[in-house]
């Protein structure tokens, strides 16, 4: 037993977790796919996510072994599918653009916000108006 399944299996025992439901691979891979596909700090909570959804449908009365299946699996397909950069469908036109730009209507880049010059960063209060 490597260092890292004995720990999985005295963290499990500890917590009242029945260690022959840990999947060590299978959380890992969740962890990784989280953490490439989403961003880092992704992985523990995608994991976490997963093991409440596994005990609540464990609790219903699903089998644990398949509920914990059940819930890395569908996880890591969520998690494989994600875009990082959502669109929303804007006009007629079908044309799209990332969400962050969505207000911008006129597209300078501005989205109305007085504060807001388009440059990514923020005007002071106390700034010049330029128009």
């Amino acid at each position: 037993m490597s260092d890292l399944e004995s720990w999985a299996d005295a963290v499990a025992r500890d917590l009242g977790v029945d260690p022959d439901v840990v999947d060590v691979a299978g959380i890992l891979d969740l962890a990784r796919d989280a953490a490439h596909q989403v961003e880092r700090p992704a992985a523990p909570l995608t994991t976490f996510v997963a093991g409440y959804a596994a005990a609540t449908a464990a609790a219903r009365g699903e089998d644990p072994l398949d509920a914990v299946d059940e819930a890395l699996g569908r996880a890591s397909e969520l998690a494989l599918g994600w875009s990082a950069a959502p669109v929303v469908p804007l006009g007629d036109d079908g044309g799209d653009q990332p969400a962050s730009r969505a207000d911008d209507e006129d597209g300078d880049g501005n989205d109305g916000d007085p504060h807001d010059d388009g440059s990514g960063t923020t005007v002071p209060d106390d700034a010049p108006d330029e128009d």
